[in-house]
């Protein structure tokens, strides 16, 4: 994927994802409120962009720096920590897949970075 570039297209891949996960749907386990589900939900995205989607550490960075200038979180570090945790058991489940079943990892994996990627186009479009 070529989601870095140092130009426009990189600034509205940002922006896109900040908008994606600022109007996701909330976990059962954030809390009651919107933002620290947010906020959550976002931290395990970026964790599955990074390790699955190849998306480059700064673009996580600058992506979560955005995401927090924006969000009414009431611990933004710890909902977004809380939520790349939680991403880190699912991917170790995918990795297993990987070394099990090569063919099936490929496809999910491919098919979740293109809906990642699909997501954070359309939710640009709703905010525009």
């Amino acid at each position: 994927m070529n989601l870095l570039r140092r130009s426009r297209g990189y600034h509205i891949v940002v922006e896109a994802l900040v908008a994606l996960f600022v109007y996701s749907p909330t976990l059962a386990n954030a809390s009651e409120d919107p933002s620290n589900a947010n906020a959550e939900v976002a931290g395990q995205r970026a964790h599955f962009a990074r390790e699955f989607c190849s998306v480059p550490a700064e673009q996580i960075e600058q992506y979560k720096l955005e995401f927090k200038g924006r969000s009414e979180a009431s611990d933004f570090e710890l909902w977004w920590a809380r939520g790349w945790h939680n991403e880190v058991s699912q991917a170790v489940q995918l990795r297993a897949m990987r070394d099990s079943n090569p063919k099936e990892y490929a496809l999910r994996v491919k098919g979740s970075c293109a809906r990642l990627k699909w997501q954070a186009k359309n939710a640009l479009r709703r905010t525009k």
